[in-house]
């Protein structure tokens, strides 16, 4: 039994390095326009939620590895297991987001609590996690948007756990995490309540704003509108029946 666990554990750590190489391919080639957001986000939670490494594989098929993935994928491989343990060891227990009538926002390196709480009343709430330290395993995120917003920014690479309820509001989540669990792996789970409020969970690229999102979805349906120009005249004859 020892003997089939220390074989295990070897092939997770492999599953997660891959997995991580595997992300950072797909976002370099998502920052390089060689394809648009609705495949990138495809390809990474099905990256998330890939079980062998063959299956990572596939997924980066088409894509020319860089120099910068190989560094970064040997520089995962030498973490050892007592820099995890610091890691957890130096990161808060506790912390708390509060907007009231106001604002309140978190974004560059910060490190994140392993229990935090963000309550948006009348105000905005915003969380950018794109360079924030997780310790790993689960940190958990308790929403609470009541008139207001909380808008939540993930890199492409943390798994996220998403159960929240929306009444008389939105909450709009992200879906994603490895089936198995690995070892150093950060999980962002995020719960909560938008009441007669807002709360938008976001895959964004580090540095990009959401100006150049927008921008970018702007291009993406151009070129989609002139890939298909026969479509949108029957979505205008199709509006014009509906006022009739």
């Amino acid at each position: 039994m020892l003997r089939a666990m220390a074989d295990e554990k070897p092939t997770l750590v492999r599953l997660r390095d891959e997995r991580e190489k595997t992300i950072s391919m797909l976002s370099d080639a998502f920052a390089n326009d060689l394809f648009d957001v609705d495949e990138f986000e495809a390809r990474v939670d099905k990256a998330h939620q890939a079980n062998s490494c063959e299956a990572l594989v596939v997924l980066r098929k088409d894509i020319t590895p860089s120099e910068e993935n190989t560094s970064t994928t040997t520089a995962i491989a030498l973490r050892s297991e007592a820099d995890e343990n610091a890691l957890i060891a130096a990161q808060p227990k506790t912390g708390w987001a509060v907007a009231i009538m106001g604002g309140s926002k978190r974004k560059g390196q910060w490190r994140v609590p392993k229990k935090m709480r963000a309550i948006s009343l009348m105000g905005g709430v915003q969380l950018d996690f794109r360079e924030a330290v997780l310790a790993p395993g689960i940190t958990t995120l308790t929403v609470m948007a009541c008139m207001g917003g909380v808008e939540i920014l993930v890199p492409p690479g943390l798994a996220v756990e998403c159960h929240g309820i929306g009444i008389m509001g939105g909450f709009e989540g992200v879906e994603r995490s490895p089936a198995i669990p690995e070892p150093g792996q950060s999980l962002l789970r995020i719960t909560g309540l938008a009441l007669m409020g807002g709360v938008d969970v976001k895959t964004r690229l580090v540095g990009e704003s959401s100006r150049q999102a927008r921008k970018r979805r702007k291009r993406e349906y151009k070129e989609l509108a002139a890939s298909a120009p026969a479509m949108l005249p029957e979505a205008r004859v199709h509006r014009s029946d509906t006022k009739k």
